[in-house]
């Protein structure tokens, strides 16, 4: 952030009169992005009581040792990554290209998107598969179609249903507000990405993005241009 500022001090980063905001933050897990858009938080298990019950909701990416070993382990998700390795139960869902949803893009806008493949065998979309457990604990949620889970959803988060708008959020009024020393470290700026075609259960399990890992990956330093003769070659 200190250099960020920096840059700020020498350069139009932001600039409210022009409209201008250069400055975005990317989220490594989008997941809990989305969550804090609907006002949902977690609670650090390490804080909590011991876990019987582990329900990961569509969870690959996460410490094991966080999870008991005498704890009875839920998985519920598509394509079989890290969570359903640990899964007593596996309660199949639709992925992403199997229903309909709506995403928030690295812009901040809500997009709306279809199905264009239908899930394979018993697979339902996670919305439906919730709506079920909640009967079958006797606490029904009002939910039977989609449409009444995004009425619910823009009651939380109204710019949800605002397609392709971008909603103001103030983020760049609060970033840019140095407390303390803003004096540069000289730390280097690493990637926080180690193999960027395998990011999630999808590319993982993919034998395209496999591929890509293995011939592309090693030179991603070099924007594909350094030795790229000699590396095409073998």
């Amino acid at each position: 952030m200190n250099y960020v500022n920096k840059m700020q001090e020498n350069s139009n980063l932001i600039n409210k009169e022009e409209q201008w905001n250069g400055f975005n933050v990317l989220h490594n897990e989008v997941g809990r992005i989305n969550a804090l858009e609907l006002g949902i938080t977690s609670t650090n298990v390490k804080d909590a009581a011991k876990p019987k019950v582990v329900f990961l909701l569509g969870a690959d990416n996460f410490r094991h040792e966080e999870i008991p070993e005498d704890a009875f382990v839920i998985y519920q998700g598509h394509t079989g990554d890290e969570g359903a390795y640990y899964a007593d139960l596996i309660l199949p869902s639709s992925s992403y290209m199997e229903k309909g949803g709506v995403f928030v893009n690295t812009d901040g806008r809500p997009q709306l998107s279809r199905k264009c493949l239908s899930s394979p065998g018993f697979s339902q979309d996670d919305w439906m598969i919730l709506r079920a457990i909640s009967e079958e604990l006797g606490s029904p949620l009002p939910y039977d179609t989609l449409e009444e889970v995004r009425t619910r959803a823009a009651e939380l988060a109204p710019h949800l249903v605002r397609y392709d708008w971008i909603e103001g959020s103030g983020f760049s009024d609060l970033a840019h507000q140095p407390s303390g020393e803003t004096k540069t470290n000289g730390t280097p700026l690493l990637e926080n990405v180690d193999n960027f075609y395998m990011t999630d259960s999808i590319s993982r399990n993919s034998h395209i993005m496999a591929r890509c890992t293995r011939e592309l990956n090693p030179v991603k330093e070099f924007n594909f241009k350094k030795d790229v003769t000699t590396w095409i070659t073998h």
